[in-house]
């Protein structure tokens, strides 16, 4: 009789996480089908359009100047020549005065001009980011504020988290947000049997990445967080 009810069990605590996946999978396709049609229909603000792409072409021109910056050093390694201060005024001293080849020298040339163009370019997308959170309406200045009060929250962040959620009252709880930005837990059953997977990396990349990286802010300079994820991490492993 035991194990009939430890069956039983397990049965209900399958099939509630299956209805919970299928709920989530649900909701993210509604709210996309919802934006796209907005914006299809000229519904959606035009600012907050103009927003969401200027904070998408940032984090491009970002991993532009990551990657530039990881050839530099790959080719000063080369060498034994990279220093930690190279992409200072000093460093750049440096890198003009180490001995390359003759082809080091031409791409080394070549990669500093590109990393220079690519920040006038991050420069004057952040001047004009800053224009767009000096014009905002009321509820998103609002916004705004709640983000900048929540610890290890910058201004990078809380334009992600703005543009990509767009207006924030079209979810009706926060497991809708986790679940939009693909952090909500995935799902599988065979066999009668249930196990519940990592998160489902639908949704946007983007906001994605930013919630995770704060998450990890958060776990290395907050003690509470801190506890938590030791917590969770001695119940249910790393990689759960």
């Amino acid at each position: 009789m035991p194990n009939i009810k430890q069956q039983e069990k397990r049965v209900r605590i399958a099939e509630r996480q299956r209805a919970e996946n299928i709920r989530y999978r649900s909701t993210v396709k509604t709210l996309t089908k919802r934006l796209q049609a907005a914006v299809e229909s000229g519904e959606a603000d035009a600012i907050a359009v103009e927003h969401r792409t200027l904070v998408r072409y940032r984090e491009y021109i970002q991993r532009r100047i990551t990657g530039v910056k990881n050839k530099l050093r790959h080719i000063l390694a080369k060498y034994n020549a990279d220093v930690p201060h190279l992409f200072t005024d000093a460093g750049q001293e440096h890198l003009a005065a180490v001995a390359l080849s003759a082809a080091d020298r031409l791409v080394a040339d070549g990669l500093s001009t590109e990393l220079n163009q690519h920040g006038l370019r991050l420069t004057q997308i952040n001047r004009q980011l800053r224009r767009f959170a000096a014009k905002a309406p009321l509820a998103e200045k609002e916004a705004r504020a709640v983000l900048d009060s929540i610890p290890n929250v910058g201004p990078v962040t809380t334009d992600i988290v703005l543009a990509e959620l767009g207006d924030w009252r079209r979810f009706r709880s926060q497991a809708d947000v986790a679940c939009y930005a693909g952090l909500a837990p995935g799902y599988r059953e065979s066999a009668g049997k249930a196990k519940q997977l990592g998160i489902t990396k639908e949704g946007s990349r983007l906001l994605r990445w930013a919630m995770i990286e704060l998450a990890w802010r958060m776990v290395r300079t907050s003690r509470k967080w801190g506890r938590q994820f030791t917590h969770l991490e001695a119940r249910v492993g790393w990689w759960a």
